[in-house]
């Protein structure tokens, strides 16, 4: 039988089989899979954008083309994780955040920019949206990167201060 229970304890505690796992032991091992499956999410999506797959040219209902729902995910996803591995109070976590928020908002933008679902630009609208595309992309590689690169930091700092002779 499983039950999440308190009683007598001072963190809740989630019983299966007899196995007593506190949420602190269950924690890591949702942070890591979510890690994997934004990660899974992003390299699908670009992956199938580079490709040229035939599926992009599909329509949604609706009328928006898989494509673009894909070049979404592929913003969002890392934008995503970059704020999931960034460590709080910190400023890369605050630029994480600003960094999803505009990719959240990056196909509304382009769609209210295109005036249509294609995006297909005519013109200066076309240059801007390329612009800020482009800044975006740069934005959310680079969270992503700087996350990456503080937590790898992190990680070599914590297995030093548990290393042989400490």
């Amino acid at each position: 039988m499983d039950s999440f229970s308190t009683v007598g304890r001072v963190r809740p505690t989630y019983i299966k089989g007899g196995v007593d796992l506190s949420v602190y032991q269950v924690l890591p091992v949702v942070k890591t899979l979510t890690v994997i499956l934004l990660l899974i999410i992003a390299l699908a999506s670009v992956a199938s954008l580079v490709s040229g797959a035939s599926v992009l040219s599909m329509v949604l209902p609706g009328g928006l083309p898989v494509g673009n729902m894909l070049a979404a995910l592929g913003l969002v996803s890392p934008a995503a994780l970059a704020l999931f591995i960034s460590t709080s109070e910190t400023k890369l976590r605050v630029a994480s955040l600003a960094m999803l928020w505009a990719a959240l908002a990056w196909l509304p933008v382009s769609i209210i920019l295109a005036g249509n679902l294609p995006l297909n630009f005519i013109g200066w609208r076309g240059t801007v949206w390329m612009g800020l595309t482009i800044l975006l992309v740069l934005g959310v590689l680079t969270t992503l990167l700087l996350g990456g690169v503080y937590r790898l930091v992190l990680l070599r700092q914590k297995a030093g201060d548990n290393g042989p002779g400490r």
